[in-house]
């Protein structure tokens, strides 16, 4: 399973969150009595495994709306931000919910595609921004000079000549 990262998608890391939030809220729901998690949840009491889990729960959820921003999603007020008990069905509805707004604003926000042509190969890299994407073809280029002893200011030298192309969802592109 992959983690959470800020090259993932939200969609992605909220995948994530939700397969970790998932397994400890099976564990909770599951393996827990009922009195064990209401005194774990309200008095901070209890196993350390079920305090452990409720932890994990939280801070994940706790994750949620910075990975949001990041993204340019909002996160609607009504989300759960911390765990209580017997809400696990509500919290993953909820992640479900903010997955399915991801999904959409990905769509309606074009990748960038930044091509970078020398007499000899094509480097590309695609990111969320012109900006990134120069980035990422400048790391490429690094790389490419250490292991093939080019010039490494060769990609600055020719900054102008790298071409970009908006990538939209669904639709196939031509790069060359």
């Amino acid at each position: 399973m992959s983690e959470m990262s800020v090259t993932n998608t939200l969609y992605e890391n909220l995948s994530v969150i939700k397969h970790l939030v998932g397994e400890k809220l099976h564990f909770l729901e599951e393996g827990v009595d009922t009195p064990v998690l209401f005194a774990a949840v309200n008095d901070q009491k209890g196993p350390k495994n079920v305090l452990r889990a409720i932890s994990v729960i939280n801070e994940a959820l706790s994750d949620i709306p910075v990975l949001a921003k990041y993204a340019g999603v909002k996160v609607p007020s009504q989300f759960p931000t911390a765990y209580v008990a017997e809400s696990g069905d509500d919290i993953v509805e909820a992640i479900e919910g903010l997955q399915a707004f991801a999904i959409d604003a990905e769509r309606a926000t074009p990748l960038v595609l930044a091509v970078f042509e020398t007499p000899n190969f094509e480097f590309t890299a695609i990111s969320k921004s012109k900006e990134n994407a120069l980035l990422a073809l400048k790391d490429k280029w690094k790389v490419h000079a250490e292991r093939t002893g080019a010039e490494a200011d060769y990609i600055d030298e020719y900054e102008d000549d790298i071409a970009y192309r908006d990538i939209v969802f669904d639709e196939a592109i031509y790069t060359g």
